[in-house]
């Protein structure tokens, strides 16, 4: 049982969450196309590839999913997010009042939207991290995070040399599914 009481962790449990948890963190690029934060990966399955922020949730969680969530987002994207302050529920409580996360592999993947990430000093604490001996490998994860189309999974910058992980390319289909359902009925409410 999550050690805060969320009625979205007991959801999320019922419908055959295990223990980890993936963050889309999502933002339209120039007030028009939907882009998500990917991170590249430094080690592991992903190694080179971009990936969604996730993890598993361990000891310090309270197995507690979103306190999970807020902690690998700070630990590989360096985004100091957290339950307590009210900056999750900011970035990923929708308009309906609920947490926004979807299942995929059961693994809830949290949904959230955000402003301008100003990558340009993100990168560089990133980098810091990674050159600090001391540090944790949790820590140390991701080489730098850069801004993806949602509709062709192509970096802002256009390099097709930044490939996209296989689980964060099918993730990222399943948005782009929601968000055209989700267009296509406020179409259909307006008419």
């Amino acid at each position: 049982m999550c050690c805060h009481n969320h009625t979205t962790c007991a959801k999320i449990r019922k419908e055959g969450g295990r223990g980890g948890v993936a963050i889309a963190l999502l933002r339209k690029q120039d007030d028009e196309e939907w882009t998500v934060l990917l991170g590249k990966e430094r080690k592991g399955q992903y190694k080179g590839q971009y990936n969604l922020c996730a993890g598993k949730r361990d000891r310090r969680d309270g197995k507690c999913f979103l306190q999970t969530a807020a902690r690998e987002l700070c630990e590989e994207f360096k985004l100091a997010i957290f339950l307590e302050n009210g900056t999750f529920e900011t970035i990923f409580k929708g308009n309906d009042g609920k947490i926004r996360y979807f299942m995929h592999q059961n693994t809830p993947i949290f949904v959230g939207s955000c402003g301008k990430l100003p990558l340009n000093e993100l990168n560089p604490i990133i980098q810091q991290y990674n050159s600090i001996e001391d540090f944790p490998n949790s820590l140390k994860e991701i080489e730098r995070v850069d801004w993806f189309r949602l509709s062709d999974r192509l970096p802002i910058e256009n390099n097709p040399a930044m490939k996209v992980s296989s689980f964060a390319n099918s993730v990222i289909k399943r948005i782009n599914m929601s968000l055209i359902n989700w267009h296509m009925q406020q179409i259909e409410r307006s008419n």
